[in-house]
């Protein structure tokens, strides 16, 4: 079964946001308290860059660089890459795997409207797995409520009679006399067609002509 989502159903909408000017200290500061592992560089209302926790660790704290000293815009990787809400993102985790980095930033037209992370990828594929699983028990509760109705032929567990017309009662298979009815078939009193039909006294009858010999 293959399972089709677009970027938008991943994304993480809010996205946290900085100037190319800001310090950073700044936004070291802002990435913790929004518990996020990077920031998008918006100037002028437009994305032009990013930068994550492993550019700091690079850029500011292995060069023993002062983080109030350095502006993001030294610090953020550009060109920007990013994706669109609406390519698949199986296309997005490819380009992610190619160009070597975690995170995507989602854009439509100019306008940042989410980021998507490896992180929602393995979350989002942990709910379809979790989803297609329910979906198949639910398909297998259903066949396995519908056994009663599943119509056979062959020897009636509880007289040991040929019968035509076997089902699951009690959890045996049972002919319509030692089941006490039968779903659907030939009245034996009427000759009608009925889609209800009971055994009653040695005969297989549709509810009229029980209701008529009670």
């Amino acid at each position: 079964m293959e399972t089709r989502l677009a970027v938008r159903d991943v994304m993480t909408r809010t996205v946290v946001t900085a100037p190319p000017d800001m310090s950073a200290a700044e936004a070291g500061k802002k990435m913790v308290e929004n518990r996020v592992g990077n920031i998008l560089i918006v100037e002028e209302g437009k994305p032009v860059g990013i930068v994550s926790e492993s550019d700091m660790v690079a850029k500011v704290i292995s060069k023993n660089v002062k983080p109030g000293s350095i502006k993001l815009e030294q610090l953020m990787s550009q060109p920007l890459i990013s994706t669109k809400s609406s390519d698949d993102i199986n296309d997005a985790v490819l380009m992610m795997a190619q160009k070597k980095i975690r995170r995507l930033p989602v854009i439509d037209d100019g306008v940042l409207v989410g980021i998507i992370t490896d992180a929602d990828v393995i979350q989002a594929s942990s709910e379809i797995n979790q989803i297609l699983d329910n979906l198949i028990q639910m398909n297998r509760e259903n066949v396995l409520d519908r056994r009663d109705v599943i119509a056979t032929q062959g020897e009636c567990e509880e007289c040991e009679e040929f019968s035509e017309d076997l089902r699951q009662d009690e959890g045996r298979l049972k002919c319509p006399r030692c089941r006490g009815s039968t779903s659907s078939g030939v009245c034996e009193i009427c000759g009608e067609l009925s889609d209800v039909l009971e055994y009653v006294d040695g005969s297989i009858v549709c509810e009229s002509c029980w209701e008529a010999v009670r």
